[in-house]
């Protein structure tokens, strides 16, 4: 439509995040919608070109694509890929006009994405939780071939979690949106004879921060639970009445999920991603005694036997695809490859 609104007319049926050519003939877009947290989208999200005059559309290569931006000079197209493995990661790819040639811009195995040419096509921006909080990083391009020409280096606003990045034509201002989010842990008097709450909910922890995936120790004296993305995702353990909170994990540039209890209250079964994949690991109530236990990758979801010496986990090409299998994992041997259920 006109920039006051008038002469609306529908270019497509679906598509999300659409992002102009600089000639104004074609608009690229993507076939899945995200917010803040594309690692979480489910399913693959495919790159697709419409000519705006006719409405023809094609796909572009065979990528997993999200939040994409077209360079200034109409040679690349960047965007947010998670590689074809659901969850495990972020990263910022390019590709040319026709779909060939993707070239990856981070391989860090940080959280990165919604990607920004610069007016001039120079640099890229990014978003990145490599540095802790979710903040603005810049890479200087070559916009032609999508080759970095040297290190990211950070672009530091204030805000505690940076969303949404756009650049003013002349390339002087920067508008963004700062996202406060936070999330709290709750427990919930049961009477566990009706099945019904006897009494409100109470607070177990408290503050700015989101924390994820609670699961009580069996004897009912702690929790353990992971901080999400903000800003690290390690594992944490607190009293259940909200005291004696204490850091599990604290290994750089990985993210530590979905925690689980062993029945015997000795180990804590968790998945971390650490570079593309997601492996199945063990430790201690008192964070000694780190052990992986999966060699494959994309370990998810972790379930203890009652007696403790096996753990089921889903594995497969990601989140909510449909090829997922559960598999078994010996929780005493360690480096292993699961057996298929």
């Amino acid at each position: 439509m006109g920039r006051t609104g008038e002469g609306v007319r529908r270019v497509t049926r679906s598509g999300f995040r659409p992002t102009w050519s600089p000639d104004a003939g074609e608009i690229a877009f993507v076939s899945k919608s995200v917010e803040l947290d594309p690692q979480n989208t489910v399913g693959l999200s495919s790159l697709w070109i419409v000519n705006v005059a006719s409405g023809q559309q094609r796909q572009v290569g065979h990528v997993d694509a999200v939040l994409s931006s077209w360079s200034p000079h109409g040679h690349r197209i960047a965007y947010t890929s998670r590689g074809g493995k659901g969850a495990t990661r972020l990263d910022i790819w390019t590709i040319d006009r026709p779909g060939d040639n993707p070239v990856a811009v981070t391989t860090d195995g940080a959280l990165n994405s919604n990607p920004v040419w610069s007016p001039d096509g120079t640099r890229l921006y990014f978003v990145s939780g490599r540095g802790g909080p979710v903040n603005l990083w810049r890479v200087a391009i070559d916009e032609r071939t999508g080759k970095t020409r040297g290190q990211a280096e950070p672009v530091t606003t204030p805000a505690p979690f940076v969303a949404h990045v756009t650049i003013s034509a002349d390339g002087s201002h920067i508008a963004y949106t700062s996202v406060l989010r936070s999330r709290n842990i709750q427990k919930l008097p049961l009477d566990p004879a009706s099945g019904r709450s006897s009494g409100d909910p109470i607070w177990t922890t408290s503050g700015s921060r989101l924390w994820s995936n609670p699961d009580p120790s069996p004897d009912g004296q702690w929790v353990v639970f992971y901080s999400g993305v903000q800003p690290e995702g390690d594992l944490y353990v607190i009293k259940t009445d909200g005291t004696r909170l204490r850091q599990l994990t604290g290994a750089p540039d990985t993210l530590k999920r979905m925690p689980r209890w062993s029945a015997n209250g000795q180990w804590i079964a968790f998945t971390s991603i650490r570079g593309q994949d997601q492996h199945l690991w063990k430790i201690r109530p008192d964070g000694s005694d780190l052990q992986q236990l999966s060699e494959a990758a994309d370990a998810m979801f972790p379930v203890w036997s009652p007696d403790g010496s096996r753990i089921a986990v889903t594995m497969g090409a990601g989140l909510g695809h449909p090829s997922n299998n559960t598999y078994i994992i010996d929780s005493n041997r360690l480096g292993q490859t699961p057996e298929i259920v």
